[in-house]
């Protein structure tokens, strides 16, 4: 029985149709947006269609990342292109952390320099956002609990459905009250939000792409496993865990064994099977000894 890991073509050209179809839809809207702020002055409408730029730009990213993660695996790329799509998570996260900083410092400008702006058309021009918004966020939120590359997508569509809202609030109360400095005041409340939310993806993708340990697998708990539940496995070390995206984890590892008459390649597959139903390591590599290895009688790393 093998347990290595298998593209999930079908999932993928799904997921990417969504995105395309999201992509098209926020797009559009962005430029109608742009034109209304300009037109109102509103910084909300600025700042939200400024989102829906950066988001346009991560939705393609997002589903770019998908279409060439299609592609087999090959002598360059032993892996395949899996790994472009924590790349792309990470991209649209720098984006968003760096949209957020303007936006705050904007928004700490605007306040102390208040413009006249035009509430009923931020309050319309806000709702139809909304339901853009909401509308693409339907569409991508399925896939977002497992896949980081989505998530990052679906958090850009997230900032704009808040942009879209407090677009709504500013207009309505600039329509009652004239208090212009509401529109600087929600933009920055949305910032600071957004600020938060787009750090944590930077340190996730970025701890992926530096071939980090899965935070869910304890490599004592593997040494374990597998000693507990091999009477012939009297030690295991040099371990390696790491990720190509969160649902592809993969390990390598040395087995020290205390009796050679067994079945090498049986052993080998009851300890991938361990590997796969109880941590989830859907590719692993092993090495089977009957000697301890130079690496572990020197403790030497290299």
């Amino acid at each position: 029985m093998s347990l290595h890991y298998h593209d999930h073509c079908n999932h993928n050209k799904t997921q990417g149709r969504i995105l395309l179809r999201a992509l098209i839809l926020t797009s559009s809207f962005m430029i109608i947006e742009a034109i209304a702020a300009i037109y109102t002055g509103s910084l909300t409408l600025l700042a939200d269609s400024g989102h829906m730029l950066i988001d346009s730009i991560a939705l393609f990213l997002s589903w770019f990342a998908l279409f060439i993660s299609n592609r087999p695996k090959n002598n360059k790329f032993t892996y395949g292109y899996h790994r472009l799509q924590v790349i792309a998570t990470f991209v649209n996260a720098i984006s968003l952390l760096v949209l957020s900083i303007y936006l705050a410092f904007e928004s700490f400008f605007r306040f102390f320099n208040p413009v006249e702006i035009g509430g009923e058309a931020i309050f319309y021009v806000g709702l139809i956002g909304l339901l853009v918004n909401f509308l693409s966020f339907l569409m991508i939120r399925n896939g977002a609990s497992d896949d980081i590359n989505i998530k990052s997508a679906l958090l850009h569509v997230l900032s704009d459905m808040l942009g879209s809202i407090a677009a709504i609030i500013a207009g309505f109360i600039i329509m009652l009250t004239g208090w212009a400095e509401v529109d600087a005041i929600l933009s920055l409340l949305i910032s600071v939000l957004f600020l938060k939310a787009s750090w944590r993806l930077i340190k996730q993708s970025s701890y992926i792409l530096m071939e980090g340990s899965p935070s869910s697998i304890n490599p004592d708990e593997i040494i374990k496993e597998i000693i507990d539940n091999l009477s012939v496995v009297t030690d295991v070390h040099d371990i390696h865990i790491w990720s190509l995206t969160p649902n592809h984890k993969l390990t390598t590892l040395h087995v020290m064994i205390n009796d050679n008459s067994i079945n090498y390649d049986k052993l080998q597959e009851d300890i991938r099977e361990i590997l796969y139903k109880k941590f989830d390591l859907t590719h692993s590599t092993i090495q089977i000894e009957t000697l301890a290895c130079p690496d572990k009688q020197t403790a030497l790393l290299y």
